[in-house]
């Protein structure tokens, strides 16, 4: 008879780079928003980008209403990156503490999965130099991209490698320098903050780590989300003919609003399909993690699926849209919070550009209390 390994998080670490930036950084012409930029605000999912107003779920509603003409959208700071800092120093320093917050040394790791929402070059990808940099002389490293679903997507791969017996350890490790891509007149520019996250996967005692998965890609929404050289202050598609920065942009901006619009039904199509996998209700759930793209979005979600808000955490405010780092960042923090404890159900669900909907239930193995740290500096340096 064949025993089902289960595998789960060992250990979570995470790296926010010194700079803070403040809602004073952006000029005052930022605040005064004109007709022009008001088509490009994506995140404006109550209006099609000609104006005309639209309905939108009643939980997306009020937690829109909360912010209504603040120009932030909620967003109170973010850490930036330096300049004299490559993205894969930050993912390295995450991974790094990963790996000694699991009880392992960087020789133990098999395998590593790396999303880098701006990477170092355009190829090849971060995955390579955070190998490097970590001295995972035994590993291989491999690149992936579904957006801000990556770390969900991560843990399955993760789990489904482990499985075969090819490998022991997996280490996950994603990131965001959205600051290096984004235009600070870009109606969405302040809801982008910079940091890398990292956790490893490995096996845990039965009845802990990944109970349930559930994902789908739709690639209608492909082009709602993408990064893109500008001419003449609009993204082109063909960026190998254009030279000029690469920046965040939309080339369906219809399609970017009607994706956000659909934000509960697409929550509560992953997060039904993972517990159903895992054989849970909501009600068996302790945390739920969800995206904090902007302030509101996470809360609303959790009140969509019947959760309290007393289940679920969010960091919005002190670090803003880290894209694919804020779920394992999350877990981090809720776990040296005191919010995750041994035993405890974790329903995380995040959509990435492309657009893929993911989401993850497993059960909080804890690590060592020996691994556990409150200390600012120990944990973001």
């Amino acid at each position: 008879m064949t025993t089902r390994i289960a595998t789960g998080i060992l250990g979570c670490g995470s790296f926010l780079p010194r700079t803070v930036r403040k809602n004073d950084h952006w000029p005052r012409e930022f605040v005064e928003r004109d007709e022009t930029r008001r088509k490009r605000d994506i995140v404006d999912i109550q209006r099609t980008a000609a104006g005309d107003a639209v309905a939108i779920a009643k939980e997306l509603a009020e937690g829109a209403a909360a912010y209504e003409g603040d120009p932030f959208r909620g967003a109170v700071e973010r850490r930036v990156i330096g300049e004299d800092m490559l993205v894969s120093d930050m993912e390295s320093m995450a991974a790094r503490r990963a790996i000694s917050a699991s009880g392992l040394a960087p020789d133990d790791v098999d395998a590593m999965l790396v999303h880098s929402l701006i990477p170092d070059l355009l190829h090849p990808s971060n995955a390579p130099a955070v190998q490097e940099k970590t001295g995972l002389h035994r590993a291989v490293a491999i690149a992936i991209d579904n957006g801000c679903a990556s770390p969900h997507v991560g843990f399955v791969l993760a789990d489904s490698m482990i499985k075969t017996g090819s490998f022991k350890y997996v280490l996950v490790v994603c990131s965001s320098a959205a600051s290096r891509a984004v235009d600070v007149m870009n109606p969405a520019s302040p809801v982008f903050g910079d940091g890398a996250s990292a956790y490893v996967v490995g096996q845990v005692p039965g009845g802990y780590g990944l109970l349930g998965q559930y994902m789908r890609t739709d690639g209608y929404f492909r082009d709602a989300m993408v990064h893109a050289t500008f001419v003449e202050g609009k993204p082109e598609r063909d960026w190998y003919k254009h030279a000029g920065m690469v920046r965040l942009a939309t080339l369906a901006p219809d399609r970017a609003r009607e994706s956000g619009r659909k934000q509960v039904d697409f929550c509560k199509e992953a997060c039904e399909g993972a517990l159903s996998d895992a054989g849970l209700t909501i009600n068996d759930v302790n945390l739920f993690l969800g995206p904090q793209s902007i302030a509101w979005l996470n809360d609303s979600l959790c009140k969509s699926l019947g959760l309290p808000l007393e289940r679920t955490l969010d960091t919005f405010k002190e670090v803003a849209n880290i894209g694919s780092a804020t779920m394992p960042f999350n877990v981090e923090r809720a776990y040296q919070n005191g919010r995750l404890k041994d035993g405890d159900i974790v329903l995380a669900y995040t959509p990435g550009a492309g657009l893929t909907r993911a989401s993850v239930v497993f059960r909080f193995k804890a690590p060592p209390q020996t691994t556990r740290t409150t200390s600012r500096p120990e944990l973001w340096g």
